[in-house]
């Protein structure tokens, strides 16, 4: 899980210009949008972790979106429901292996 945490960093970071705010209308200065002081700056990790573990809100996922427009953000729009899924078989495993479901014999 950890790799693909970082795995979606990587993308999520390439595309990182390529994020557009969800809850507030950005101005943009020089082609990158700007936000109001209270605004969660983004972070790929945090977005990538956030996107990757069910039922964890890190505050990243709510405020900040893909914009398709752009080649990072293209990317990022593709992988993130490939990342979600991830996030669910692997934490689906975790429960599993936890609860003893899933024993070697």
């Amino acid at each position: 899980m950890v790799l693909f945490a970082g795995f979606g960093y990587g993308v999520f970071t390439h595309g990182k210009g390529s994020f557009l705010p969800i809850r507030e209308q950005p101005k943009f200065v020089a082609g990158k949008p700007v936000v109001s002081l209270g605004y969660p700056k983004f972070d790929p990790l945090i977005y990538s972790l956030d996107t990757l573990v069910p039922f964890a809100n890190l505050g990243q996922r709510d405020y900040w979106a893909p914009n398709r427009s752009r080649d990072g953000g293209r990317l990022s729009w593709f992988y993130r429901p490939i990342h979600v899924l991830l996030g669910w078989f692997f934490a689906t495993i975790f429960v599993g292996a936890v609860t003893g479901l899933i024993r070697r014999d």
